[in-house]
C-alpha cells in the first residue's frame, strides 16, 4: 500500500542586489526531505527525495508543494554569470534548516547576500615531458564565501590545446 502524505505550498521571491532584475536565469531552490530513508545499496548525488523548483527568471518567483510535517533542508542554486558568461556555481544552505512545514507557507522569500569580488586564476598543466595537456579538468570550489552565510561556490574550466587554462573564482573565500 501506498499512501499519499497531505502537502503544504511554499512560495516566495529570490532577490539580490548583484543580480539584475532581468537576469535570474536558472536559479533552484530545492527541499530535500530529511525524513527519507535511505535507498540501500545506492550512492546517489542527491538525498532520494528532492522536490526542485525553478525560479521564475524575470520576477524570481517560484513555488513548491511539500509533504506536510516532514523535515526538509533548503537549499538555492544559482548560476554565477558576468555578462552572461557563466563564471561558476553559488550553493546556499537555507534557514532555517531544517525546516518542517505544517501549514502553507504564502511567502518564504530570499535575499541574497552581497558578494565579494572575483580573481581569475591562470594556470598550464604539462605531462612529464613539459607539452601541454588538453581537455584537462580544473576546479576550485570551497564552502564558505566571505559575508555571505552558508555559501559555497564552485568553477570548472578545460585546458586549451596548448594545457592553458583561465578559472575566475571569488576572492575572499575559505
Amino acid at each position: 500500500d501506498f499512501a499519499i502524505p497531505e502537502t503544504v505550498s511554499i512560495s516566495g521571491t529570490v532577490r539580490a542586489s548583484w543580480f539584475p532584475s532581468q537576469l535570474l536565469p536558472n536559479i533552484q531552490i530545492s527541499a530535500s526531505d530529511l525524513s527519507a530513508p535511505a535507498i540501500s545499496g545506492t550512492s546517489a548525488v542527491t538525498p532520494p527525495s528532492t522536490n526542485v523548483a525553478r525560479a521564475d527568471p524575470g520576477t524570481g518567483q517560484y513555488q513548491m508543494i511539500l509533504a506536510r510535517g516532514r523535515s526538509f533542508d533548503l537549499g538555492l542554486t544559482i548560476p554565477y554569470l558576468d555578462n552572461s558568461k557563466r563564471l561558476g556555481t553559488l550553493n546556499f544552505s537555507l534557514q532555517p534548516s531544517p525546516f518542517t512545514p505544517e501549514t502553507n507557507q504564502p511567502l518564504f522569500d530570499f535575499t541574497l547576500p552581497n558578494l565579494p569580488a572575483t580573481a581569475t586564476i591562470h594556470g598550464k598543466i604539462t605531462g612529464s615531458q613539459g607539452t601541454g595537456l588538453a581537455g584537462m579538468v580544473v576546479t576550485a570550489s570551497t564552502q564558505s564565501v566571505s559575508g555571505a552565510s552558508g555559501a559555497g561556490f564552485s568553477a570548472t574550466t578545460s585546458t586549451d590545446a596548448n594545457g592553458n587554462y583561465s578559472l575566475t573564482v571569488l576572492t575572499g573565500t575559505g
